[in-house]
């Protein structure tokens, strides 16, 4: 059984609906437990040797998806498909006295299938140091989180940030290690460009993963995030649920399904909208 790297993947397309700041891009908040706890969920392979290439992982996803909101204006018809590429490499090493750090370099588009003006291309990433003193306590993380996309449309910046983070988050094992609950808690502080887009945000998310069968797995999720901007009389209040569904192809190639609902309030009436989505995907990773 391997409960833990496909929690991570789940984690991962959970947070893909959780965007930034309402573009549909990925970006996550994932719980990373120990060495032991990886044992008790199951991974007991014996450790690869430690190479350079053993720190490091990879993963390309093809991803579709159906949106009833894709505008992001109240709860406007404007449904359409969406097709996000992504392809992610990730670095993560050791430092010994509970540390480590973790790096991730993503690049990632979404296309509109009738809204083609709205389509984009980009890139964003994480640099991220971890601490966990004993195997049973929550982790501790700060770092940095970059992105950057431009408009396919017009070949224009579309957004840009730098996000420094700090948080906390935790993952418990049970029913006969089958099932695992995951809590986190992140506060960002965004530099963007142009500079109105300057916010902070609080982000709390829940989620439970299940083993339902050999290779088969699922992840009910809550998010909720609240965003503070600088520069302007704005504040967003934003709620996502949302369900995934996981089937483990062989041991790189995995296939995904889920859904989600987001609800985002906010007192600039353009930035209030409601958005259900329905995706489908396929991804390899090494």
């Amino acid at each position: 059984m391997k409960l833990l790297p496909i929690c991570f993947l789940l984690l991962s397309v959970s947070a893909a609906c959780a965007g930034t700041d309402g573009k549909t891009t990925t970006g996550a908040m994932s719980v990373t437990l120990s060495a032991s706890e990886k044992e008790d969920v199951g991974d007991i392979r014996p450790a690869p040797p430690d190479t350079l290439l053993s720190h490091l992982r990879a993963n390309v996803q093809a991803r579709e998806e159906y949106v009833t909101n894709a505008k992001l204006l109240g709860n406007h018809g404007s449904s359409d498909f969406l097709t996000m590429p992504t392809a992610e490499v990730g670095f993560n090493h050791k430092l010994g006295h509970g540390f480590s750090i973790d790096l991730i370099a993503r690049s990632e588009s979404t296309i509109y299938a009738d809204h083609g003006s709205r389509s984009f291309w980009g890139f964003s990433g994480s640099g991220f140091v971890d601490w966990r003193g004993k195997p049973a306590w929550p982790r501790l993380f700060a770092g940095v989180e970059p992105y950057h996309y431009d408009s396919y449309d017009t070949g224009h910046r579309l957004a840009e940030a730098l996000g420094v983070s700090t948080g906390i988050d935790n993952g418990w094992v049970f029913n006969q290690h089958r099932t695992l609950l995951t809590v986190g808690y992140k506060f960002t502080t965004y530099f963007a460009s142009p500079s109105q887009d300057d916010r902070d945000a609080h982000r709390v998310i829940v989620g439970i993963t299940h083993e339902f069968r050999p290779r088969v797995y699922g992840q009910l999720f809550y998010q909720y995030q609240y965003s503070d901007y600088d520069n302007e009389h704005r504040h967003d209040s934003r709620n996502i649920v949302g369900l995934n569904f996981i089937y483990e192809l062989t041991s790189h190639l995995y296939g995904s399904f889920g859904a989600d609902f987001i609800d985002n309030n906010s007192n600039y009436h353009l930035a209030t909208y409601q958005n259900v989505g329905v995706h489908l995907g396929l991804g390899l990773q090494y």
